[in-house]
């Protein structure tokens, strides 16, 4: 366990993103250093690190993380262990949609979100891990979804992947517990994000139909409880999928 008083070292990855983001901003709010793992865009990754170093007082730096590819999880966190001598916060937000009906859906759109959502989250608990155990201490949250516990038409193959990704949180938070690790996973319900602004006008009326409060999540809202699973408050809290919803209505 990190001493009293001194920063922890988080990887955060989809932070180019607007959850990913929010998360990395919540963290460096609490002073924690952080690494945003990013695949593509990296002037945004780049930008929002410096913005959390000027504003936090805090270490961020952008980290090219390619998901797909086990060297990439590898050297980036070995550049990690390097850098900052420990990892103690893991948060998997990276995610990606391509929303069709189960019979319109390719195999390759089945395939990448299975890569994407569970496969690299796979590849990152095992380089991960080892660097946790040896200090005894790490705190690990995956973002699932609402579509993975109550499915949601147009969305067999996100939904599928993102309930994969709950099976392999609960089976590596029992054999993780006794090493001072816990996982765990958050399920928002529709959050504003580049997928959902990329909805038409019916669509998003037909959406904020079935929410009860009337409108989206906002990335901070669904952040937040990610970012209070790594923190001392829940360090009872393991295996299990908390849900950030108002309970939508079947639509």
């Amino acid at each position: 366990m990190p001493e009293s008083g001194k920063k922890r070292i988080a990887l955060v990855t989809g932070a180019s993103g607007a959850i990913g983001g929010a998360v990395a901003e919540l963290l460096a709010q609490r002073g924690e250093d952080v690494y945003l793992g990013y695949r593509s865009q990296r002037e945004s990754a780049e930008a929002r690190a410096a913005y959390l170093r000027e504003t936090y007082a805090v270490q961020a730096v952008a980290l090219p993380l390619e998901l797909l590819d086990r060297e990439s999880i590898r050297r980036a966190v070995q550049q990690i262990h390097e850098q900052s001598g420990r990892l103690d916060i893991l948060v998997h937000s990276a995610g990606v949609a391509r929303d069709k009906l189960l019979i319109q859906t390719q195999e390759r759109d089945f395939d990448e979100s299975l890569e994407i959502h569970t496969a690299s989250l796979f590849r990152l608990l095992q380089a991960c891990l080892p660097v946790m155990r040896s200090h005894r201490y790490g705190r690990i949250v995956a973002f699932t979804s609402y579509a993975a516990l109550h499915g949601r038409a147009g969305q067999s193959a996100y939904a599928a992947s993102k309930a994969a990704l709950i099976g392999l949180i609960k089976a590596a938070a029992l054999e993780e517990i006794p090493h001072g690790i816990t996982l765990n996973a958050v399920a928002p319900s529709v959050t504003e994000s580049a997928m959902t602004d990329a909805l038409s006008n019916s669509e998003r009326a037909r959406l904020l139909a079935a929410i009860p409060i009337g409108r989206m999540q906002t990335s901070a809202e669904a952040a937040r409880l990610a970012v209070w699973l790594t923190s001392q408050e829940a360090s009872s809290i393991s295996g299990q999928v908390l849900e950030a919803d108002t309970r939508m209505h079947r639509w």
